[in-house]
């Protein structure tokens, strides 16, 4: 059999009726060279039956026996795909059908380099309906570990196109949960350039079992995350410290949002206060002196005053 171009690695978990979109987005694909390596990780539901069932040369399936998280779990896809280029799809996102085909002409036209090519963000709102699409800011003089880093440029997997021999030597770290991708992209951009793509081809879908929701603390995973980036000598390096102090204070302020929507007062004036004490130019104070205020005893009485008012 013939080498793909493009090997898709797809991790899962617990989300079939997803899931099935997001095959269906690789199988439809108007560029035909792939191959779509989909890993289950360890799922409680049909999964493993759906896959299993699954009658098509160029889907490979594997099934993990314990739960590895999204790292683990797309380093078993990648050590098992054979691809020249290897591109990423988690289980509650999907391609347009040119994703690859953009991927491959670019490629072509930076005549195969070994690199990192992403494209721009677009995000699919499942409640509303509502479709929004980005552009990121151009890196210009910046340092790429300085830019990759700040989360409003952030690149994740699904809009990665990376070549196959980084990935030898650069996998993803199965400790980190939320940020992964962040992580490898900078170990990545180290020693190896990254190419943006002013296209939007790869689609993030918003709902509410996103690993985002503000029901889990995904402020704490980010900062474990954060401090396995700053133990990298070869990354912090490039790190100013305004910007270290930046992230620090964005982890805590998601911290202090998913505690104030599951009702813990306490610990939403906690990380505010982290929040405030990493940074207080990050264009976030007003917010995080909301969130003290309102949590507060005195908190209490000025959310009945309001609550009045507007009745």
């Amino acid at each position: 059999m013939e080498t793909p171009f493009f090997s898709v690695i797809l991790p899962t978990f617990n989300r079939l009726e997803l899931l099935k979109i997001a095959i269906q987005s690789v199988v439809s694909q108007s560029f035909n060279s792939w191959e779509l390596v989909i890993v289950n990780d360890a799922s409680t539901d049909e999964t493993k039956e759906y896959l299993d069932s699954l009658n098509c040369s160029k889907i490979k399936v594997f099934h993990n026996l314990k739960n590895l998280h999204k790292g683990g779990t797309r380093n078993i896809g990648i050590v098992n795909s054979t691809g020249k280029y290897i591109c990423f799809l988690d289980d509650d996102d999907y391609y347009i059908e040119n994703h690859l085909q953009v991927f491959y002409e670019f490629i072509l036209s930076c005549n195969q380099k070994i690199a990192v090519f992403y494209t721009m963000p677009i995000s699919h709102n499942k409640q509303t309906g509502e479709i929004s699409k980005r552009i990121l800011p151009t890196i210009g003089n910046q340092n790429p570990i300085e830019y990759y880093l700040d989360h409003k440029n952030g690149v994740p997997t699904p809009r990665m196109c990376i070549e196959r021999t980084i990935l030898n030597d650069n996998l993803f770290n199965p400790k980190i949960k939320i940020g992964q991708d962040t992580e490898l992209l900078l170990r990545i951009v180290v020693n190896y350039p990254a190419y943006p793509i002013i296209e939007h081809t790869s689609v993030m879908v918003i709902h509410d079992d996103n690993s985002g929701n503000l029901k889990y603390d995904t402020g704490q995973n980010r900062l474990e995350g954060l401090k396995i980036i700053f133990s990298n000598p070869d990354i912090a390096k490039h790190i100013p410290i305004a910007l270290k102090n930046r992230m620090i204070a964005y982890c805590h302020l998601k911290s202090c949002e998913h505690y104030d929507f599951v009702g813990n007062r306490i610990l939403v004036i906690k990380h505010a206060l982290k929040s405030l004490k990493a940074s207080r130019k990050d264009g976030q104070v007003k917010t995080k002196l909301v969130f003290i205020l309102y949590n507060l005893p005195l908190g209490t009485l000025i959310r009945k005053v309001i609550k009045l008012i507007k009745n």
